[in-house]
């Protein structure tokens, strides 16, 4: 599931799309999941998750040991507070208020995830292609695996999918490979 929180997409839409259950269920019978690692009381696909009402409320606090971690984040950038006196961004114009919290960007939750494998988990991720990005060079330096998944994946609480494409970034226990498994995965057809 993704939890609340900033994502790329047009400006009246949700940023809590949930994964749906024909990915996630094939990725769960490979890996059997212990935590949802982005999700709320309503979106989580495990039964202990990260997020409100979750064990830990925030993913950013918790700190999983020897599990395996099925994670879907927000897809944006990270957002910092302002002050609402000096605020000239466009982003809280659109959104008619201010950005009261910080909120994580795709980069904070890829560091995260590396840092969670490093506890001694296995971390699977459903991110956005995003490999012109700086946080995908960090994915693709510390994971084992990246699935680039053909096909639209029709996430849940949209009717627009993501434009950009979809990977499943994988962290798997144990030491880091030399270089990670990438590979093209229709993932409508299975494993």
């Amino acid at each position: 599931m993704a939890a609340p929180g900033p994502s790329r997409q047009a400006d009246d839409t949700r940023a809590d799309w949930e994964t749906p259950a024909a990915l996630y269920d094939q990725l769960n019978r490979e890996f059997h999941f212990n935590y949802d690692g982005a999700a709320n009381e309503i979106n989580h696909k495990c039964d202990l998750w990260f997020g409100p009402g979750g064990c830990f409320e925030d993913a950013f606090q918790a700190d999983p040991i020897g599990d395996v971690v099925w994670c879907n984040p927000p897809y944006g950038k990270r957002e910092n507070v302002c002050d609402p006196d000096k605020c000239k961004r466009e982003t809280c114009r659109k959104r008619g208020s201010h950005c009261t919290e910080f909120k994580p960007g795709v980069e904070d939750w890829v560091e995260l995830l590396s840092l969670w494998h490093s506890y001694g988990n296995t971390v699977v991720a459903c991110l956005p292609d995003g490999t012109d990005t700086d946080w995908f060079k960090q994915a693709y330096d510390t994971c084992s695996e990246v699935r680039i998944l053909s096909g639209r994946v029709p996430f849940v609480g949209t009717t627009s999918g993501n434009t950009g494409g979809t990977i499943i970034v994988i962290w798997r226990q144990g030491p880091k490979t030399p270089a990670p498994y990438m590979w093209l995965w229709d993932w409508r057809k299975g494993v």
